[in-house]
C-alpha cells in the first residue's frame, strides 16, 4: 500500500500526459500538473539540476535603421524557456516548458542535459530601441539572466513596419543529450506563426515512423531514442515570405 501511494503521482501525471501530448500549448497543462512533473523530474535525473549562462549579452552600439540580434546561450539541465526584456518590459516571451517530454519521461532516468539558444532580433534600430535588454532562462527548478545595453548613435532614419516577413527563429537547441529509450524534444519556436519541419543528416524526416511529432509551435518530439538517432537536425519555419532555419544536435547516451 506504501508503494502504491508513492507511484499515485506518477500515476496521476502520466495519465494527464497521455491525454495532453496532443495539445498545441503546455499552457493548457495545469500549473499544478506542471510543478509536480518538475518535482518528480528532478528525483529521476542523473546528475543535479542546473542552469547557468554559457553566452551572455554584450554591450553594442547601432546605428538608426540597423538590423541587429541579441543572442544568448544557457546549459541547462533540465532544458530552459527564455523571456526578453527592454528596460524592464518583456518584449519577448516563450512560456511552452518541454512539458510534454517530462511527462513522457515520468518514473524513469533521465540526462536532460544540453544548451539551448535564444535570440531576439531588432529589424530596425531606432532612438527607442535604446537601453537595457536582459535575456532570462528558466527551467523549471532555477533562473538566470544576462543583460546588456544597446546604445543607438546616428542621424535619425525612418523605420517602416512591415509585418509581411519571414519568420525568424527565437529559440533553438544546442545540443541535446538524452538516455536511449527515453523521449527527447529538440526545441525550435519562432517568433510568428510558421510551418515548421525538420530534417536529419541533411534529409526529411520520415513523420509516418511513429516516433517523430512535431509541435504547433515547432519543436521535434522523438520518442524511444536510439543510437541511430545520434545527429544533426535542422529545423524549418516556413511562411509565404520566407524561411529561417538552425540546426540542432541530438546526443543518445548509455542508461546507467
Amino acid at each position: 500500500m506504501t508503494k502504491l501511494i508513492a507511484l499515485l503521482p506518477i500515476i496521476c501525471v502520466a495519465v494527464v500526459a497521455s491525454k495532453a501530448i496532443d495539445d498545441s500549448k503546455d499552457s493548457m497543462i495545469s500549473e499544478d500538473i506542471q510543478k509536480l512533473a518538475y518535482q518528480i523530474e528532478a528525483s529521476k535525473l542523473t546528475a543535479p539540476t542546473k542552469i547557468r549562462i554559457a553566452q551572455g549579452l554584450e554591450d553594442m552600439k547601432a546605428a538608426p535603421g540597423e538590423h541587429i540580434t541579441l543572442h544568448c546561450m544557457v546549459l541547462s539541465t533540465p532544458s530552459s524557456v527564455f523571456h526578453w526584456e527592454h528596460n524592464g518590459i518583456r518584449v519577448q516571451e516563450d512560456s511552452n516548458v518541454n512539458i510534454h517530454e517530462r511527462m513522457m519521461n515520468i518514473g524513469k532516468e533521465v540526462v536532460g542535459d544540453g544548451t539551448i539558444s535564444s535570440f531576439y532580433t531588432i529589424p530596425c534600430v531606432n532612438a527607442n530601441s535604446t537601453g537595457i535588454y536582459k535575456c532570462i532562462a528558466f527551467n523549471g527548478h532555477g533562473t538566470v539572466e544576462s543583460s546588456a545595453k544597446v546604445t543607438v548613435e546616428g542621424k535619425p532614419t525612418e523605420c517602416v513596419s512591415n509585418d509581411k516577413t519571414a519568420p525568424k527563429i527565437i529559440t533553438i537547441t544546442g545540443i541535446r543529450l538524452q538516455e536511449n529509450g527515453r523521449v527527447a524534444t529538440l526545441n525550435c519556436r519562432a517568433d510568428k506563426p510558421a510551418k515548421f519541419e525538420w530534417t536529419f543528416k541533411g534529409k526529411p524526416i520520415d513523420m509516418n515512423d511513429g516516433r517523430f511529432s512535431v509541435l504547433s509551435y515547432g519543436d521535434l518530439v522523438i520518442s524511444n531514442i536510439s543510437w541511430s538517432d545520434m545527429g544533426d537536425f535542422t529545423c524549418y519555419a516556413r511562411n509565404k515570405y520566407g524561411e529561417d532555419h538552425a540546426e540542432a544536435m541530438l546526443f543518445p547516451t548509455k542508461p546507467n
